[in-house]
């Protein structure tokens, strides 16, 4: 039985959707590693690349020990790394002194402790850490599925509030929640950084710009910030706010008020000369309740935002899930109506 060097999928299963043999428009990396490739001592075989981001390029891989997908995510600096795939695996660093090298360095292996640390049903779980071709390797879990931003996308963010909330809010502040008593904030939620699996489940990805609680600020020379979701002590760290659960509740936020609305809310660049709209301007049967933990979790300064994901989660629940009748419940009710008078 044959089987595809990109997605690992055999004859008569359906590809993987980016796999480049059925989509054209996949991830093509250039530096990549070729598919095929071994890693740690042979356990992983490269697949396709499934992105690169500005600190490393992820590859789908199949574990050979346990015959099953993962992901890999290799030290890859965008602007600073380069490989010749033809001559060797090996990667060369380039216009970068050692001291930010071994800063990014440093940061590549703090994101795997911190997922280690973070642990939990909402994340992807963590194999291991290595180091191979003068650069370094962190295994996670492969999670299927699609971006909550294409998500709400193809339902033209037409879903409910009630629904997004019971399928999607509730459990990623819980797993927020758990990340934030472990003392660990993510600092990168987002629309692209937050999957949906097939069966709707929600996963946060992405731990690169995490950190602990009382670490202090040496890596935001790096400026890890999304400026669409980050908050003032993010976007301007030299105004001296102190970053916290509420930093990350100000991204959760703006994901909230995105997927209800269909609209980005003003960042946090163009506040405060820039004011956000009342959610209840684009969707005006909205209880006002849950408006009202948009905004609170939205505001400029971090004092006046939600303090802690306890807090934002009350708030969001606070106002119940309407009761939505079927056709037959409703025909029932009228049948039962009528008899009765």
């Amino acid at each position: 039985m044959s089987e595809c060097q990109y997605c690992f999928c055999h004859d008569g299963e359906p590809h993987f959707s980016k796999c480049p043999i059925v989509n054209e428009s996949s991830v093509y990396q250039i530096n990549g590693l070729i598919p095929g490739t071994k890693l740690d001592k042979g356990r992983y075989q490269v697949g396709m690349a499934l992105n690169h981001g500005g600190f490393g390029i992820t590859y789908l891989c199949k574990d050979n020990v346990y015959n099953h997908r993962v992901v890999v995510k290799e030290f890859f600096p965008n602007q600073y790394s380069e490989r010749n795939t033809y001559i060797s695996n090996r990667v060369v660093y380039k216009r970068i002194g050692p001291d930010a090298l071994k800063m990014m360095w440093n940061q590549f292996y703090r994101e795997y402790d911190i997922m280690t640390k973070a642990a939990n049903p909402g994340i992807p779980a963590v194999y291991g850490f290595f180091e191979a071709n003068n650069s370094a390797y962190i295994a996670m879990d492969f999670i299927e599925g699609v971006t909550f931003q294409k998500y709400l996308k193809k339902r033209n963010y037409s879903v409910p509030w009630y629904e997004l909330r019971k399928k999607f809010f509730s459990p990623l502040m819980n797993t927020v929640s758990k990340i934030h008593n472990r003392g660990i904030l993510h600092r990168d939620i987002s629309l692209v950084n937050l999957m949906i699996s097939p069966d709707e489940r929600i996963f946060l990805l992405d731990f690169g710009a995490s950190r602990d609680f009382n670490e202090s600020d040496t890596v935001e020379k790096l400026r890890f910030v999304n400026k669409m979701y980050a908050p003032i002590e993010q976007t301007h760290p030299e105004m001296g706010f102190r970053q916290g659960p509420w930093t990350d509740i100000f991204a959760m936020g703006t994901v909230f008020y995105i997927a209800i609305t269909g609209q980005y809310p003003p960042t946090a660049l163009e506040r405060p000369q820039k004011a956000v709209d009342s959610a209840l301007s684009y969707i005006p049967d909205l209880p006002e309740p849950i408006d009202d933990a948009l905004m609170k979790s939205l505001f400029y300064y971090p004092k006046y935002r939600f303090q802690n994901v306890s807090d934002f989660w009350s708030a969001m629940m606070t106002y119940p899930e309407p009761v939505v009748y079927s056709n037959n419940k409703r025909k029932n009710w009228f049948r039962r109506f009528f008899t009765l008078t």
